[in-house]
């Protein structure tokens, strides 16, 4: 366990995660090598990774479940779904190297569908922030509202 100033608040998080490391990319050129952690079935830059527990945590005791449905993406893993997307055209998906999945400041939750409605969802809009997430994707031409980027609050 290890505290996590959020809000002039100590929350204690306990976090103990495998890492990783993968190429990340940014407007299509390699940023470096990223330390990731594994969460659930994806993966998470390992900052972004503690808050992103300590969100979940708070949810929790709020009885909100949070869960993420796509963190970090590999190459391997943009270069698919874009391949899926132009063959079928869903889901939407960035070019290969333009993703903010692949920069490491993106995240999808599972919010119980596309919508404003779902608890989980309304959880996030009144407390995300507090955690660094906005949900940039309520603002797609295509909204997305399970769409979050990440910024070090």
């Amino acid at each position: 366990m290890f505290p996590l100033l959020i809000g002039g608040v100590a929350i204690w998080v306990l976090w103990s995660m495998s890492s990783v490391y993968e190429m990340a990319f940014a407007a299509g050129k390699a940023l470096g090598m990223m330390k990731l952690v594994k969460l659930g079935s994806g993966l998470l830059p390992e900052e972004m990774s503690k808050y992103f527990v300590a969100m979940q945590q708070a949810a929790a005791k709020d009885g909100i479940q949070l869960t993420l449905s796509s963190g970090f993406r590999t190459m391997a893993e943009q270069v698919a779904l874009y391949a899926r997307y132009l063959a079928t055209g869903s889901p939407l998906a960035a070019k290969p190297g333009y993703s903010n999945h692949q920069s490491g400041k993106a995240v999808d939750i599972n919010v119980g569908g596309n919508n404003q409605t779902s608890p989980e969802y309304k959880w996030l809009a009144a407390n995300a922030k507090r955690f660094g997430f906005v949900n940039t994707g309520a603002n797609f031409s295509k909204v997305e509202y399970w769409h979050w980027d990440w910024t070090k609050p």
